[in-house]
C-alpha cells in the first residue's frame, strides 16, 4: 500500500510524528517533496515510476472525488470513499 499526499515539504515530518500510521505504507509521495500535487498527473507518475506499480492493476483511493477520477484513467479502479467509516465497510482501511 502506498500513500500519494498533498503533505507540504515542511509539515509532512510533523504528520510523521502526530500519526503512527503514516509508517505502515511501502512508500510515499508527498507533493511538497515533488514539486507536483494532486490532481497533476505529473505526482502520480512519479509513484508509479518511483515504486514501480502497475497502473492496470492498481486501486486507487481517495476522499475527494475530484482527485480519483482523475486517475480512473490510469488505475484499473478507482474510488471515492468521502469517509473512513464508508471506506471500512467496501475495502480494508
Amino acid at each position: 500500500m502506498y500513500l500519494l499526499s498533498n503533505f507540504s515539504a515542511e509539515t509532512y515530518p510533523l504528520a510523521c510524528r502526530r500519526f503512527d500510521f503514516l509508517r505502515l505504507f511501502h512508500g510515499i509521495i508527498v507533493s511538497g517533496e515533488v514539486k507536483a500535487i494532486k490532481p497533476d498527473p505529473r505526482v502520480y507518475e512519479i509513484l508509479i515510476d518511483r515504486y514501480r506499480i502497475d497502473p492496470h492493476r492498481a486501486v486507487f483511493i481517495d476522499d475527494v472525488a475530484r482527485m480519483w477520477t482523475q486517475r480512473s484513467a490510469l488505475a484499473s479502479t478507482a474510488s471515492s470513499f468521502p469517509t473512513r467509516r464508508r471506506c471500512g465497510r467496501n475495502w480494508l482501511c
